[in-house]
């Protein structure tokens, strides 16, 4: 009986301790389920939007003013020589004291540079444009634009010149192929400088319709007008103040005419009442 009760005491202790460690143990944890494969996006080519047009483009009103100002231009060397009064050698007291310091200057060479300078300010804005904007209806419409600024300019530059025939500085020095030539006397006002500042006024103008307000285009413009400025003084062709009026004529035409042409969108009329009634504006971004 003794050895009875010594296996049943063990047989007990060894169900407890295995109760005991049933009790204890962790569940193993279920196998990690696989990670879903990452299926990347679909890729899908989207094409480049179109540029935007800023200008609205009427070319039977736009057409003739260029043509006109083309035909001043041309006709300037025909007008220079028949319609000019060659009437120098002239006295440097007929020019006021601040011009008259100019008269001496006679460089030929920045009489070349300042021609290099307006032809690169002519052709480098539409070639940009193109690369940028592509050959489409946009680049078109400000090409449209360009040339009618330049045009209009011209227009008035040949106004000017003629109707004022101002000696130049080279002129009143007394050198012999400006005394005796009609170009001698189209002094007033300087047409290097008008176009030069037209056609990249236009041009900063196309770049804060279509982009937004920026900077560097306008100090582009002034530096190069400044430039062109400088070297037809220098060559002796102008006096500062035909420089400046100018760079006026060429500034307020590459302004005014693509502000003319603009798609104006952002202009609107707004009525708000007031206490006498309502009032009627116009709300807008120039």
């Amino acid at each position: 009986m003794p050895g009875s009760r010594r296996r049943g005491a063990l047989l007990g202790a060894g169900a407890v301790v295995l109760a005991m460690g049933t009790a204890n143990a962790q569940p193993d944890p279920p196998p990690a389920s696989e990670p879903a494969p990452v299926t990347p996006p679909e890729i899908r080519a989207t094409p480049a939007s179109p540029a935007v047009e800023v200008y609205d483009v009427r070319l039977l009103v736009d057409l003739p003013v260029i043509a006109v100002g083309a035909t001043a231009g041309l006709l300037r060397t025909y007008f220079a020589n028949h319609h000019v009064d060659q009437r120098c050698p002239c006295s440097l007291d007929e020019i006021n004291a601040f011009d008259r310091r100019f008269v001496g200057n006679h460089s030929d060479a920045a009489g070349l540079a300042s021609d290099i300078t307006v032809g690169l300010a002519l052709a480098v804005p539409p070639v940009l444009d193109l690369l940028v904007v592509g050959a489409n209806r946009a680049f078109a419409e400000d090409l449209t634009v360009l040339t009618e600024a330049v045009m209009v300019s011209t227009l008035f530059q040949q106004v000017a010149n003629f109707g004022y025939q101002r000696p130049r500085p080279r002129t009143y020095e007394g050198l012999a192929s400006d005394v005796h030539g009609g170009e001698g006397y189209l002094s007033f006002l300087a047409g290097h400088v008008a176009t030069t500042t037209a056609v990249l006024a236009a041009a900063s103008f196309t770049v804060r319709r279509r982009y937004g307000e920026q900077v560097w285009p306008w100090v582009v413009t002034g530096l190069v007008a400044a430039s062109v400025g400088a070297e037809r003084l220098l060559g002796g062709y102008h006096f500062p103040s035909d420089v400046a009026l100018g760079a006026a004529l060429g500034l307020g035409v590459g302004i005014l005419v693509p502000w003319l042409h603009g798609r104006h969108h952002e202009m609107q009329l707004a009525m708000t009442p007031t206490s006498g009634g309502y009032e009627v504006g116009m709300l807008g971004k120039f």
